[in-house]
């Protein structure tokens, strides 16, 4: 998954990014995963996480409830990265 990560990193400073995580129900999920595993690919790439985004999307008609539950935001910050608060579902 590092070499994943790396790559969304690759194409911008901001990155919203939303992934299955363990017990969703769904088709062809793969390598699901807590949002602090992913948290921690993207800090090792030098970007903060942040959950602003859920709490905007909640209960909003038309979004479907696994982005509302499992989207966050990324931002390259190098010398913050890692220091922010764990993302928890």
């Amino acid at each position: 998954m590092a070499a994943f990560v790396k790559n969304i990193c690759r194409h911008g400073k901001t990155v919203v990014f939303s992934a299955a995580i363990p017990r969703q129900p769904g088709q062809h999920h793969i390598n699901c995963q807590e949002l602090a595993f992913w948290q921690k690919h993207f800090n090792d790439n030098g970007y903060v996480c942040e959950d602003n985004l859920r709490s905007e999307l909640w209960g909003v008609e038309g979004i479907h409830w696994w982005y509302q539950q499992n989207v966050f935001s990324c931002r390259y910050d190098p010398a913050n990265a890692g220091k922010e608060k764990r993302l928890r579902t």
